[in-house]
């Protein structure tokens, strides 16, 4: 997962919390997440490019979550606010942003 971000990312996650180290940010999911099983769909984005090394995006989502044990789920709507950009030719996640609508627990 480490390969899709660029060295300087950052990550933005209304319950999980806000990284300025793509690594803590990394791990903080992994342990969030764990025994969880997820499911997330993003719809086609809204790509806007700004330069030829330098684009954002906006994706349609929606999850669904379900803890340890599955005594229950948790439904989420809303929207990724991404940046990518070229790092060694390859265009990679310099900002991921969640901003949830709507969450059904």
């Amino acid at each position: 997962m480490r390969q899709l971000f660029t060295t300087t990312a950052t990550f933005e996650h209304p319950t999980i919390g806000t990284f300025s180290n793509i690594e803590d940010a990394i791990d903080a999911v992994a342990n969030a997440l764990e025994g969880f099983w997820t499911a997330h769909e993003a719809g086609i984005p809204d790509i806007s490019l700004h330069s030829a090394d330098r684009a954002t995006a906006v994706f349609a989502m929606s999850s669904t979550s379900t803890p340890p044990g599955h005594a229950s789920f948790a439904r989420t709507f809303g929207h990724y606010y991404d940046t990518f950009s070229r790092e060694h030719g390859d265009w990679k996640i310099e900002s991921l942003k969640l901003v949830s609508s709507y969450r059904d627990l």
